[in-house]
């Protein structure tokens, strides 16, 4: 029984060093790739706002158009069925 214990407090702070060593990666990683973006942000320039004038050269119909469907195949209605509408 003292052997098992042993194990699992060893277990234990073998997990917290590996997890130590983790943290510690990952944030020398992230200092060191992180390093080259520390310039002065770019000013960017919005567009100029324009108030530009709509030109139609041709008039609107005084009426929209319309198309009608029309179907492209006929078909009978079986005896005992009722007729389409």
């Amino acid at each position: 029984m003292l052997n098992r214990a042993k194990n699992q407090r060893n277990l234990k702070l073998i997990g917290a060093g590996m997890g130590a060593v983790g943290g510690l990666a990952t944030a020398v990683l992230g200092i060191g790739f992180g390093a080259g973006h520390h310039a002065a942000p770019q000013r960017v320039e919005p567009p100029a706002i324009t108030t530009g004038q709509t030109v139609a050269p041709t008039t609107a119909p005084s009426e929209p158009e319309t198309s009608h469907a029309s179907p492209t195949v006929s078909a009978t209605t079986p005896p005992g069925f009722a007729t389409p509408h």
